[in-house]
């Protein structure tokens, strides 16, 4: 039976154009995900964690600049490196360790709602009933829906941002280096959501130095590439 892949990274070479660095952040990075798979991603501070993330994405090369990019990238088997990540909308939820309100474009959940049912044309009631299911895992949705997100924390903003992915239908979660400062309840009821996902057959990598990850594939950025660790720990 065919493998449905949600990623394939195609021998894949980065270099920063930009810096004084002339030598590949990473080179010949050949590695595989499947719908229904979760990866913890590792490495050394400057490793190009969140560079291979950004790539993922499609940020490097269509929104930054000054790089060189050998390879290709394929998300649901299309050239994520070759074709504007719009066309990608809305299946891929990108949660960055920094600058968080960059990726809120409105100033509520609740405008952010009306927006997604106006991009997609779909019925109020989809939006609804996914604010429920999201409900039974993050309560405190209900009493942030109408909160403007410049008057909440910078956890709450990440919230948010990852409810608008799950409202917008997303199915491949990349989440910059954020748990490390989550408390343990906060890292549980996330990755409690993400197993979720997972069952439901969508895909997900994060960033984190945190020790205790179930069941997840382990990836790590080390001397230039990338060592994939085969079985699922826990």
């Amino acid at each position: 039976m065919r493998v449905l892949l949600l990623l394939e990274i195609q021998n894949l070479t980065f270099t920063w154009q930009a810096c004084q660095r002339t030598e590949p952040l990473f080179r010949n990075v050949d590695v595989q995900l499947r719908c229904g798979d979760m990866v913890i991603l590792q490495g050394d501070n400057g490793s190009g964690k969140t560079t291979l993330l950004h790539l993922i994405a499609g940020m490097i090369p269509h929104f930054i600049r000054g790089s060189q990019l050998e390879g290709d990238i394929l998300l649901w088997g299309r050239s994520i490196a070759k074709i504007s990540p719009r066309h990608f909308f809305p299946r891929i939820g990108f949660i960055p360790g920094t600058e968080i309100d960059l990726f809120l474009l409105n100033r509520t959940l609740a405008e952010e709602s009306m927006l997604i049912q106006a991009i997609l044309k779909c019925d109020c009631s989809v939006l609804e009933n996914r604010k429920d299911e999201l409900a039974e895992q993050f309560p405190e949705i209900t009493r942030l829906w109408d909160q403007q997100f410049n008057q909440m924390t910078l956890y709450q903003k990440r919230q948010a941002l990852l409810w608008i992915y799950f409202l917008q239908g997303a199915r491949f979660f990349l989440i910059d280096e954020i748990f490390d400062s989550f408390s343990p309840e906060q890292c549980r009821q996330w990755m409690q959501f993400l197993d979720s996902r997972i069952a439901g057959g969508c895909g997900a990598i994060f960033v984190s130095h945190r020790p205790g990850f179930p069941k997840c594939t382990a990836w790590e950025l080390r001397e230039n590439a990338l060592q994939v660790e085969d079985s699922k720990s826990g």
